[in-house]
């Protein structure tokens, strides 16, 4: 594969519900696209675990004041933030999950597996994996803005057995923290 496969690559998404918002980069320097939570218009279900990890489910849906219809996520709880999209993604690339700065400093939201790994081979719904690390129940709406996706070319290495341990490289002593604190 040449460099400008990866720069000419189409990847196809499939919006499952009509309500679900297309991948879209922010602005011309964006290195990540937007990936937004979609809760469907009525009752829709979100798979989520709690504190002590018991499997629970949560309903989205519209309070009386008819706000779009939403999520509460508890604290310590993790929960699959449905998208309603399925990304066909060429055999060369991944597509990699990444949290949106401003929920993780302002709302303690992190990506439960810190990054997600989508493989070309997956072609079900892009759930994505989120945790609330706060102290405080934090609020998603339809619409916003749960994480970004990156598309990253895929290098796949033939493993080989070493029969020999590598030999030290550079002028580095000792193992794991072995370079100090900073």
């Amino acid at each position: 594969m040449n460099t400008s496969d990866l720069w000419n690559a189409q990847v196809g998404f499939h919006k499952l519900h009509p309500s679900a918002f297309e991948p879209k980069y922010a602005t011309q320097g964006s290195s990540c696209f937007d990936i937004h939570a979609c809760f469907p218009s009525g009752r829709c279900l979100v798979k989520a675990y709690s504190h002590n990890s018991r499997p629970i489910t949560l309903l989205a849906a519209a309070d009386n004041s008819g706000e779009s219809n939403h999520i509460t996520i508890e604290p310590n709880y993790r929960v699959m933030v449905p998208t309603q999209l399925v990304f066909d993604i060429p055999d060369h690339l991944s597509l990699r999950l990444h949290m949106r700065s401003g929920l993780a400093i302002k709302g303690g939201l992190v990506l439960s597996n810190a990054e997600g790994i989508i493989d070309s081979d997956y072609t079900d719904e892009l759930m994505v994996l989120v945790t609330n690390t706060s102290e405080i129940p934090v609020r998603i709406n339809h619409g916003d803005r749960i994480c970004q996706g990156e598309f990253v070319p895929v290098y796949r290495p033939t493993m080989v057995l070493s029969v020999n341990r590598p030999e030290p490289k550079g002028d580095r002593r000792g193992g794991f923290g072995s370079t100090g604190k900073s």
